[in-house]
């Protein structure tokens, strides 16, 4: 038995032996979360269906950090047995070594500490959190967005490509052409094929261990 299939285990039963009450629970709504990228809080009466946990991921260097989640108890171990594409494991209920680097980006309304890893994401968060402040704050929301536009190139030479394309006609297209059953690793099933979702389903249990 692999370390991390024993890990798995224990996870598993850890989460079994949870009777309606998350593991070591004080009064109160139980929260998960890292400071200035939000909270997940699980009020008292719901700590019964839901877990916090942490989604794993890669990041552009290789390595696997978590992000806070909540897992629901009554699929947990259906979700702790997920895999990514790369085979690596999806989620978890113990905190990872390595956790999602807060973004650099910090609300400036009023004590919010909310940080965001892009511009347009802070844009976004003051309109949708603060409206009155950001009525207040347009002329430097605005400056964000001109330098959010500045940082990204290709949206410009986009947003060119598409000023001088025609409008194109209405047309009838396969469902496997609009690319709704691709697989993230490339592959598409054939136009011919009979059931294309059947198709991607045996595809992901044959390459990617069941991964849906």
């Amino acid at each position: 038995m692999t370390s991390e299939v024993a890990d798995l285990e224990a996870e598993v039963m850890e989460l079994a032996e949870a009777k309606g009450e998350h593991m070591g629970q004080t009064e109160g709504p139980v929260a998960t979360g890292l400071p200035g990228m939000g909270m997940h809080f699980i009020p008292p009466q719901d700590q019964g269906a839901w877990v916090p946990g942490w989604q794993l991921k890669v990041d552009r260097f290789g390595v696997e950090y978590g992000v806070p989640c909540r897992i629901p108890r009554g699929q947990g171990a259906l979700w702790l047995a997920k895999r990514r594409p790369d085979g690596g494991r999806r989620f978890t209920l113990r905190q990872p070594v390595n956790v999602q680097a807060p973004g650099h980006f910090e609300c400036f309304v009023g004590d919010c500490r909310k940080r965001t890893y892009t511009r347009a994401q802070l844009v976004t968060h003051i309109e949708a959190f603060h409206r009155v402040e950001a009525r207040q704050y347009e002329p430097m929301l605005e400056k964000l967005r001109k330098a959010a536009m500045d940082d990204n190139p290709k949206l410009a030479a986009l947003i060119d490509k598409m000023t001088v394309m025609p409008d194109e006609e209405v047309r009838a297209v396969s469902r496997v052409e609009t690319g709704e059953f691709d697989c993230p690793c490339g592959w598409r099933p054939k136009e011919d094929a009979k059931n294309s979702r059947f198709a991607l389903m045996a595809h992901r249990r044959a390459k990617h261990g069941g991964e849906t």
